[in-house]
């Protein structure tokens, strides 16, 4: 018995071929949308990224405030004032320090004179600096060293080369008040940079120190407090690395798509 043969009319072969075409422009449309959302969403989080790295966590394009180097008086006569106060911190960065951008609560330092009880509130309000006399009620950070400490600083002919110097030694303690993410969202990176530095010097210091027996004992112990902004800072350098050679190779693959 001779088999039956099924012919297929060009009209529904013509069907059949519209039909998986529309299929595989619905689903390249698909995936194409979906390439373009993911690329925008890369790029909204570069920029996202870049504004709050260099606006909040390390503000890098703000003036510097003039502040003049107060008159020092004689070692014997020698008594911190709110002037010298404010004329450190800002030598030492604290004008990059801004509020924080939702509570609106203001960067707060406490300097405390360890031989004299002496202690000053430096308030830093749209980077500009005040210092009163008296104990911080709510401070972020708190610094301590003596008066001769403080003198040093006013004369220093290199004043971020001493200052990390003193902290290194612990002549200059610091210590952190305030919650770790606090202290991201008002931008005391910078001031973990004056503090810190790039290590340069270390070995010149190591040599210093150990002369005098402060290095073995105090090596790093002023900032080590401060010392998660660093993990913070690569953290959020890797990320954002990995977001910018994402939206390359997207972009990439997409542009060779549409040659």
């Amino acid at each position: 018995m001779a088999k039956k043969r099924y012919r297929i009319s060009r009209k529904e072969l013509e069907k059949e071929r519209i039909r998986e075409e529309r299929m595989y422009k619905g689903s390249n449309n698909f995936l194409g949308r979906f390439l373009y959302i993911v690329f925008a969403l890369l790029i909204v989080g570069i920029f996202a990224g870049g504004y709050f790295y260099f606006f909040i966590y390390s503000p890098a394009f703000v003036e510097k405030p003039v502040i003049e180097k107060p008159v020092i008086a004689d070692e014997e006569e020698f008594e911190v004032t709110e002037e010298q106060v404010e004329y450190i911190a800002n030598e030492a960065g604290g004008y990059k320090l801004r509020s924080h951008p939702v509570t609106k609560e203001k960067p707060v330092i406490e300097f405390f004179i360890t031989n004299f009880r002496d202690t000053y509130t430096l308030t830093v309000d749209d980077h500009n600096l005040t210092a009163v006399e008296g104990s911080a009620i709510n401070p972020d950070v708190r610094l301590s060293g003596t008066k001769e400490v403080f003198r040093q600083l006013l004369d220093s002919k290199d004043f971020e080369k001493d200052i990390r110097r003193l902290v290194r030694w612990r002549d200059i303690e610091v210590e952190i008040l305030a919650d770790k993410s606090i202290l991201v969202m008002k931008g005391y990176k910078s001031l973990y940079d004056a503090l810190e530095g790039d290590g340069e010097d270390i070995e010149e210091q190591q040599g210093a120190g150990q002369a005098t027996g402060f290095f073995e004992v105090g090596s790093h112990a002023g900032i080590s407090s401060l010392g998660f902004m660093a993990t913070v800072n690569k953290l959020f350098l890797a990320g954002f690395m990995c977001l910018f050679i994402a939206a390359f190779a997207l972009g990439y693959n997409m542009h060779e798509k549409h040659k």
